[in-house]
């Protein structure tokens, strides 16, 4: 049950962030920003479903968050991201529309949810630009 409720989670962080594409091979700034989701939202009870999450140590990501990776996947498949590019280079491009449509369902969300996933999605925005960075500086 707790996969539907991240699923929306992980759309809504995506749709929060101001970006229009990040790197497909490393989700660890999507792992780290649901994470800090459930760190905010456990004390004021809210997002309950998504706080039940298990948590687990990870090489690639840090901390791995469950249900994360099948929810970057479900949202591929359903048309929210498009897969562009190959290996180093292989990114995930949001589909305007679709970030709108999602932007539209969280503002009729409470408040106080629909602030912590802006939080969460300007954090892994951040996250997801020092990333981008760093692999152009690498390559």
């Amino acid at each position: 049950m707790y996969e539907e409720h991240m699923f929306v989670a992980v759309r809504c962080i995506l749709a929060s962030g101001d970006l229009d594409a990040f790197p497909a091979r490393r989700l660890w700034p999507l792992h780290l920003a649901v994470r800090e989701l459930i760190d905010c939202a456990r004390p004021v009870g809210v997002l309950m479903a998504v706080c039940r999450a298990e948590q687990r140590p990870c090489p690639s990501n840090m901390v791995a968050v469950a249900g994360v990776d099948a929810a970057v996947t479900r949202l591929d498949h359903l048309g929210f991201i498009h897969p562009a590019g190959t290996g180093r280079n292989a990114s995930y491009v949001l589909d305007q529309l679709e970030v709108a449509e999602a932007r539209r369902w969280m503002m009729r969300r409470p408040a106080l949810e629909t602030s912590l996933y802006r939080r969460a999605g300007i954090r892994w925005s951040t996250l997801a630009v020092t990333l981008s960075k760093n692999l152009r500086a690498v390559a």
